[in-house]
């Protein structure tokens, strides 16, 4: 078995085991499944924001939003700006994919966080100063095309995110991530979450007209609904669909979870550690936690890596974010606190020298039966989230796993 193990690979090998408790997290059944944005065709309320004179602006890479369907079906006739944050700018495949026949006509442009020219606008009540690409105010209007899913600390993804982190300035994004150590900056959670807040805050501060598309995808990349309207309005409907498809009701906690990271977030560990984060609230402390993420891409930043790699323990790399922060190492904080009290194993095509330097255990797909037997001797409750990037288990009773940097370590 040389390719990533399916989930039917592990169900055949995990069926040849002595696991007395083997079962799968599935996401939710709701909203309009086989919904198409031909809806979208014919709303009068975007009917002036095909014109001429609209930036349209959108996910990159890392997020499966449907928008090359939005711009190319619904005859929007506009230009494009990519919202990529900090993230690396997308490969041509990559463009092509997002933007669909638009990546050719030259009017797609890819913001830069370091290197494109930023306006101020103002600064945030926590103090971020808010810098935005100054491409924006070259247009009369603006389409916001998102999808939303939770997001392991601004709560979910969509919304004002096109222009936080979206179209932000690095200093911008830096201070705003920074939030990331303060109660409340959790997945599922809005209410009193300060990076959340502080991104709404921001994206007010941006006073061209605004209209946002925000959808909600299921596990395939299917349209389960879009929701038009203003920024705020669209996110909030959009926010309710996610809740009840994203998340699943668990009753105990187990031994080992064996967690796939769904494309495009299985590209390197950095995206790939959603589905850590999301799978560490089902383990017991001590837990193995298996995940499955090709990786080809590698580990991720060289930041991220270095800071992971060079402390010996993830309690220092913890105490080290918090105390001198750069952006992107939130994400080591967020891997740092899974592997704090967990074991991580990660089946994958990352050399096996760096994926022990940033602390887990490599695995051979190539030798998954054997290796995955072994580990799970004494071993009694399995749990499989084959959607585990999007998957949110969630306690019946109410006790929710607490951050482990909201701790003493």
């Amino acid at each position: 078995m040389s390719a990533m193990p399916s989930y039917h690979d592990i169900r055949h090998i995990l069926s040849k085991t002595g696991c007395q408790t083997v079962f799968t997290i599935q996401l939710g059944t709701c909203g309009n499944p086989g919904t198409t944005v031909a809806a979208l065709k014919d709303d009068a309320a975007l009917l002036e924001y095909k014109r001429p004179g609209t930036l349209a602006i959108v996910n990159d890479q890392t997020r499966p939003t449907r928008t090359a369907d939005v711009l190319c079906e619904c005859g929007f006739n506009c230009d494009v700006l990519v919202a990529t944050g900090a993230h690396r700018a997308p490969y041509d495949s990559e463009l092509k994919r997002i933007c669909g026949s638009s990546a050719t006509k030259g009017n797609v442009r890819i913001h830069d966080a370091r290197r494109s020219t930023c306006r101020f606008l103002g600064t945030t009540s926590r103090g971020t100063p808010v810098t935005i690409n100054d491409v924006l105010y070259s247009y009369k209007r603006l389409l916001v095309i998102g999808s939303v899913e939770p997001h392991f600390f601004a709560g979910f993804t969509g919304g004002r995110k096109a222009f936080l982190p979206g179209t932000a300035g690095y200093e911008t994004i830096e201070k705003n991530h920074a939030l990331y150590f303060e109660p409340g900056a959790t997945i599922l959670n809005l209410q009193g979450n300060p990076v959340h807040e502080d991104m709404v805050e921001a994206a007010s501060m941006v006073d061209t007209p605004t209209l946002a598309i925000n959808m909600v995808l299921d596990a395939a990349g299917g349209i389960l609904d879009i929701f038009n309207g203003s920024l705020a309005e669209s996110f909030t409907q959009a926010v309710t669909l996610a809740t009840q498809y994203y998340t699943a009701p668990i009753d105990e906690l187990v031994d080992v979870v064996v967690a796939w990271a769904n494309p495009p977030m299985d590209i390197d560990l950095y995206q790939a550690q959603k589905a850590v984060y999301n799978a560490a609230r089902v383990l017991k402390p001590g837990g193995l936690l298996i995940l499955v993420a090709e990786c080809r891409d590698g580990i991720g930043p060289p930041a991220y890596y270095r800071l992971l790699a060079r402390y010996s323990t993830p309690g220092d790399v913890i105490r080290r974010t918090k105390e001198e922060y750069r952006l992107g190492d939130h994400k080591a904080a967020s891997l740092a606190e899974v592997l704090n009290k967990n074991r991580l194993c990660v089946v994958s095509k990352l050399d096996h020298d760096a994926v022990m330097r940033v602390g887990a255990c490599a695995w051979d797909p190539a030798s998954i039966d054997k290796t995955l037997r072994r580990a799970l001797k004494g071993r009694e409750s399995v749990v499989l989230m084959p959607h585990a990037s999007f998957t949110v288990p969630v306690r019946r009773d109410g006790t929710n796993p607490v951050r482990n940097h909201d701790r003493e370590l």
